[in-house]
């Protein structure tokens, strides 16, 4: 079992969406893991991009990365195969802890040298490991709230989870531990795992026996709360339907307070209602304006904030309207909301997603359909229209933090802008 085995089997037991890769070098592994969002940091990487959707790359030391996160935890798997010094492969531990999900894996490669050679710091020979056994064998000394084992495969895949575990006896400082002690003390030092057994990390880690894996768990939910209807009619603002997920308005709110835009351009109005909320928001900032267009005229709630537009949103008219607003708001955010096929979604994510501000988002809906997780059979949709998006606009990234309440009804669509077109 090769470490992208490995690292593609723990995404697939434990639906983990998010991953992170310290040490991309020529992007081999980075491309052939299966999460949908992919980050590689690498201060020297053999390569200048990935044309992936949903892969973004940082030509940055993982010091400088982890230091832009400011522990914002929203990464599932993160897998440390950087420079491999004992102390900064412990360091870089250390901080992915940090930004880790409560239930998420930490996994190190090369932990497990076959000889002395392969373990020298500096390297001595081209099959090098490095000292990374020694960060192993330390957390197991120290860390009591740590699961730390290896897998004996492909030289050591090490694995960290979050558990309370005994520490391991040593009889000297980690730091003053040899080649010699690792030959003597190998299985117990490493916590080393056959490769046989190696289904026990496929099982669900910070849980009873028998308990669903926490994704699993949201997925059940999500798919409940979605068939159940209660956010169609039940769900209203203000005596108004909103036809949203309640977590997704408390978001909105959050991110209309942090960016501060001048016009919100909403695509899908229904009957108003997150319009209206939108409006009531910007009534707090004191400023503001929202731009709701829809192909059905109807009657809707009134607001001196709020003007709808009918039609397609991207008939001429209405998109040369917005543009105009857009060019005296300065601050812009857009929210996609009306068709979910995905041609007519990435025609308006690459008609509207100019007119977002640095450091606004292009909110894309509804990229739950299609098997993400609800209405498998609905084919391709939003979900697929950011894909594609993404992999043609490296000025968006994916926001994970903004699905940090565990359900929302846009999984992967807050894409925040965080420069010009390349």
């Amino acid at each position: 079992m090769t470490h992208i085995d490995f690292l593609n089997c723990l995404i697939g037991a434990h639906d983990y969406r998010s991953y992170l890769e310290i040490g991309v070098d020529a992007g081999g592994c980075l491309a052939a893991v299966n999460a949908p969002v992919k980050f590689g940091v690498d201060p020297n990487p053999a390569i200048c991009r990935l044309d992936l959707a949903g892969v973004f790359l940082f030509n940055a030391t993982s010091d400088e990365f982890f230091a832009t996160l400011h522990g914002r935890a929203c990464f599932d798997l993160v897998f440390i195969d950087g420079l491999h010094h004992a102390e900064q492969v412990h360091r870089d531990v250390l901080r992915a802890l940090d930004v880790l999900r409560p239930h998420g894996t930490i996994v190190l490669h090369d932990c497990n040298p076959a000889t002395e050679a392969m373990q020298l710091v500096p390297a001595m020979q081209p099959e090098w490991t490095g000292d990374c056994w020694k960060v192993i064998v330390k957390l197991r000394a120290t860390r009591t709230d740590l699961d730390v084992t290896v897998l004996d495969a492909d030289y050591g895949l090490g694995v960290v989870r979050r558990g309370a575990c005994s520490p391991l006896p040593l009889d000297k400082s980690p730091d003053e531990l040899t080649w010699d002690d690792l030959v003597l003390n190998r299985r117990e030092y490493l916590g080393l795992v056959p490769l046989e057994q190696v289904d026990r990390y496929f099982q669900p880690c910070g849980l009873s026996s028998g308990t669903p894996p926490p994704r699993q768990v949201r997925r059940d939910f999500h798919r409940l709360y979605y068939d159940s209807q209660v956010w169609c009619g039940p769900t209203t603002w203000l005596g108004v339907p909103v036809l949203k997920c309640p977590l997704d308005l408390w978001m909105y709110q959050q991110l209309v307070w942090e960016c501060r835009p001048r016009l919100i351009v909403e695509l899908g109005t229904a009957h108003g209602g997150a319009a209206l909320y939108l409006a009531h928001l910007l009534d707090h900032l004191g400023a503001g304006e929202v731009v709701s267009i829809d192909v059905q005229p109807q009657a809707r709630p009134e607001h001196a904030r709020i003007t709808y537009l009918a039609g397609s949103s991207l008939s001429s008219p209405n998109v040369e309207y917005a543009t105009a607003r857009a060019r005296v708001a300065g601050a812009v955010m857009v929210i996609a909301d009306s068709d979910h096929h995905q041609d007519h979604v990435l025609a308006e994510l690459e008609t509207y997603g100019p007119l977002v501000s640095i450091g606004s988002y292009l909110i894309v809906e509804d990229t739950n359909l299609n098997g993400h997780p609800i209405a498998p059979g609905w084919g391709p949709g939003p979900y697929e229209a950011v894909a594609e998006f993404l992999a043609r606009h490296s000025e968006f990234r994916f926001d994970p933090g903004c699905e940090r309440f565990h359900l929302s009804f846009q999984p992967g669509g807050y894409l925040k802008r965080l420069g010009h077109l390349p």
